[in-house]
């Protein structure tokens, strides 16, 4: 199933990352946002540029990981 394998991916993305939990595809099939209402400054100040950083990295980390993987191996067969 390409859950299974869009999971172990971006598991693998989170290895050495300062993030503790990823979500793949959770709601029926589609994808949860950030939500359409917030401040003007968009809480800037809660931000956390480790965290930050290292979320980029493990975005990076896991685009390059679908990258390499076959049309087969991202739809779980």
């Amino acid at each position: 199933m390409p859950d299974k394998a869009m999971g172990r991916a971006l598991v693998d993305a989170l290895q050495g990352s300062r993030d503790r939990a990823g979500v793949v595809n959770p709601a029926n099939g589609g994808w949860l946002g950030e939500g359409s209402k917030g401040p003007a400054d968009g809480c800037i100040e809660k931000l956390s540029p480790e965290l930050l950083h290292s979320q980029i990295q493990v975005f990076a980390k896991l685009l390059h990981a679908i990258g390499t993987m076959t049309a087969g191996q991202l739809k779980g067969a």
